[in-house]
């Protein structure tokens, strides 16, 4: 995918492995709060960059952990368990988490998934604080 990995016009040649063919993730900072935004399927091939880049925003020790779900087309359960998963590790270090725009049809994946749990921190996009894209996570 074509600038995937660019934060604030940089390329993270650090990290190769975390490009899929089928996701794209963005980690982006503003202030205390970092926002992982997905862009296309989460599924087993795609969990692993999920959770890698999710790590990686925990490192920096934000205040809150945001998944942007607004364009994600599908997730299975192995992405249901993912974000659980995720959640999880923010809990434990204290950050707080949430989901941003979880569409009605992964809403029904995590009910049809006892993961309702996951509905409990969704909160629509106006509810989140804007950033510009400027900001990056470093």
């Amino acid at each position: 995918m074509d600038g995937f990995g660019e934060v604030g016009g940089e390329r993270w040649d650090e990290a190769p492995e975390l490009v899929s063919p089928i996701l794209r993730v963005v980690p982006v900072r503003t202030g205390e709060h970092a926002i992982v935004v997905l862009a296309g399927d989460v599924d087993t091939s795609t969990v692993e960059l999920v959770r890698a880049v999710a790590e990686q925003c925990l490192q920096q020790r934000p205040q809150r952990l945001s998944i942007d779900l607004s364009s994600v087309q599908f997730c299975d359960c192995s992405g249901v368990r993912a974000l659980r998963g995720v959640r999880a590790d923010a809990d434990a270090a204290g950050v707080e988490f949430r989901l941003i725009a979880p569409s009605a049809w992964i809403r029904r994946v995590f009910v049809l998934a006892e993961a309702e749990e996951l509905l409990d921190v969704a909160v629509e996009p106006a509810l989140e604080p804007a950033f510009d894209g400027n900001d990056e996570l470093t």
